[in-house]
């Protein structure tokens, strides 16, 4: 199965972290296991497209919706213990792994280790595993 999300270049002028937030929700649905594919925008189509393959059978069991590109117009600002407590509490609903597997979207192993602009990329991949 694929997911396509199209995003606009409006969409990333008003947030440019959209697409690791995409990104990290892809590679986090797929497993680390799975590829996440990005393809380039085309002219006809000015738009950034996310592939995410088979992620159909957990998106059916867990109910989970990609949040909205217009979720991302007044993006909060969130504090490393924000970001921390959020994936506690995610740890603790659904596993370490569920938790794990969003800091290595991210490529780290610790929060620490996050940098502030990817941290509503962060709490939206939370929210989405919720």
């Amino acid at each position: 199965m694929n997911i396509a999300i199209n995003i606009t270049h409006e969409d990333l002028m008003k947030n440019p972290n959209i697409i690791d937030g995409v990104k990290a929700l892809g590679q986090m649905l797929a497993g680390a296991d799975k590829p996440v594919s990005t393809t380039a925008p085309t002219k006809k189509a000015p738009a950034i497209t996310e592939a995410i393959e088979e992620p159909q059978a957990y998106i059916e069991d867990e109910g989970i919706e990609p949040p909205s590109v217009d979720s991302y117009e007044d993006e909060p600002v969130y504090s490393i213990e924000e970001v921390r407590k959020a994936l506690g509490d995610l740890s603790k609903a659904k596993g370490t792994e569920a938790a794990k597997n969003i800091l290595k979207a991210f490529k780290v192993s610790k929060v620490t280790e996050l940098s502030e602009k990817d941290y509503p990329s962060v709490m939206d991949a939370v929210k989405a595993v919720k």
